[in-house]
């Protein structure tokens, strides 16, 4: 049900008339009702008023009205969705984020079209180019995510399959690239947890945005810290069932350092863009500087052996145990903050009024600025993701950027986006498949009924099963995708 409305026979000084709407900036003067933005956040309001009687309209609860200047980067505007007269289609808490359609505040302008029900081509333009200021998911946001699940949750598995079909170079190659380095090197593999870190950086903006709607600053980084707490136990939770022991600390899973590192970027979403990446580069800094200078018992300092390094010994010391195959755990979790922090401030270029050709140069010159500077710290640092070293940091994070790149400069600047739905629909449940392959056995599961089947086809019967895992994982990510069930921790 709509809300109701009552008139209002005089507009505040300072509104900004159109030709058939007009925008009124005005301050919450009490509590903020549910649908309000956070108390003392001056907006501007696009007001349905009737063209005949020049009524203006307001939704009950909004409070009185007053000249306020707007002083954030782009003001909420909330579209008319109904007939003049008829109110604003607001109708639940989550029913803001399709009821405000931001603008930056110097090009609000258009009409809205009475007969038709619709925006002018201006001011659709003007939408577009604001849609991000307010939160509004990022395709090739979900669509990388959903890309780089794949290759957890079956794509490997599928790859491997082709592989045994067909062993030429082509297979081996891609092949290698799908398994972990050993101790030093890089590989497409390697790149998959930091793309993950630089993804909840870039997110943060996005989330901070819609929540900036109801909540005060304060509160969205109390929610931040609870999500946090919630990914670090669901990682405990993972772990603890892949290794059939209660296990509490694990960060050599991603979604614990996952949980640290986006709670640093929530506290770090409203300081400046230089304390941001000052702090990034500060917390690489102190780590690398450690582990060359730093020594630990039987630990010589500047060494990155597998089985004598500074992050192993400080595993012993904190939590009495170190990872079998030679993975950080306390200490290594540090400058995965640092790369969650660069996606932030990409994330914050996205949400600018830049247009996506610039936001694309943006995010593919930063990205090959950091893989030149991996490259150069390598001849000093080794490359070893298990440590998580400066150089490969700087490195895998240059590499995931490039990644993003591609995938925006097709979505976002090209529009290309139908192929990419079968990522989406991973991307915008990744919590819940990554979880889930290790909490319910799928493969077994599918394996039961396609085995039977994979067993008369010879060398296609791998394949077949990888395909079968892939398109049971894949439909029932659709059913939730289509009845909007979104695990967010």
């Amino acid at each position: 049900m709509p809300l109701p409305i009552k008139p209002k026979p005089m507009i505040p000084t300072g509104s900004t008339w159109f030709d058939d709407f007009c925008l009124v900036p005005f301050i919450w003067r009490a509590s903020p009702p549910p649908l309000a933005p956070s108390h003392g956040a001056a907006v501007y309001l696009c007001i349905v008023f009737q063209r005949a009687a020049w009524q203006t309209l307001f939704s009950a609860g909004f409070g009185d009205c007053r000249p306020y200047p707007w002083t954030g980067p782009a003001a909420p505007v909330i579209r008319p969705l109904c007939q003049p007269g008829s109110g604003l289609k607001v109708n639940t808490r989550d029913g803001w984020a399709w009821a405000c359609a931001p603008f930056p505040q110097r090009r609000c302008g258009g009409a809205w079209n009475m007969a038709s029900n619709t925006l002018t081509d201006q001011t659709r333009s003007q939408q577009a180019q604001g849609s991000a200021a307010s939160g509004a998911r990022l395709v090739s946001l979900d669509a990388f995510r959903g890309f780089t699940m794949f290759w957890i949750v079956g794509g490997k598995s599928l790859m491997m399959a082709f592989r045994n079909l067909d062993a030429n170079v082509i297979a081996a190659t891609v092949a290698y690239q799908l398994t972990h380095s050993p101790w030093e090197g890089i590989r497409f593999y390697d790149v998959i947890w930091p793309a993950f870190m630089l993804m909840v950086g870039v997110s943060v903006p996005f989330s901070f945005a819609r929540r900036r709607q109801t909540h005060t600053v304060w509160q969205i980084r109390l929610q931040a810290l609870k999500r946090s707490v919630v990914l670090f136990l669901l990682g405990s939770l993972r772990v603890s069932v892949s290794t059939n022991t209660p296990t509490l600390i694990e960060l050599s899973s991603a979604l614990q350092p996952i949980a640290v590192a986006y709670l640093v970027a929530s506290f770090l979403a409203n300081a400046s863009r230089r304390v941001q990446a000052a702090v990034g580069v500060l917390i690489l800094l102190a780590y690398g500087l450690a582990l060359h200078f730093i020594s630990a018992p039987g630990v010589q300092a500047g060494s990155y052996a597998l089985e004598n390094n500074l992050v192993r010994a400080v595993d012993l010391w904190t939590i009495g145990r170190t990872h079998p195959e030679g993975w950080g755990t306390v200490l290594s979790t540090l400058p995965t903050i640092s790369t969650t922090i660069l996606g932030l401030l990409l994330g914050q270029v996205l949400m600018s009024g830049a247009s996506p050709r610039r936001k694309a140069a943006v995010i593919g010159i930063t990205g090959l600025a950091c893989v030149l500077a991996g490259l150069a710290l390598s001849l000093v640092v080794p490359v070893i993701m298990k440590l998580w070293t400066v150089s490969y940091g700087v490195l895998s994070a240059g590499w995931a950027c490039l990644q993003f790149f591609l995938f925006f400069w097709i979505i976002d600047v090209w529009g290309w986006k139908k192929w990419a739905f079968p990522f989406v629909v991973i991307g915008m449940n990744a919590i819940t498949i990554y979880l889930g392959v290790t909490l319910v056995p799928i493969t077994r599961i599918v394996g039961i009924f396609s085995k039977p089947l994979a067993a008369q086809m010879g060398a296609f019967g791998p394949l077949f099963s990888a395909l079968a895992v892939i398109l049971v994982e894949w439909l029932i990510l659709y059913w939730m995708y289509k009845r909007k069930i979104f695990l967010r921790a």
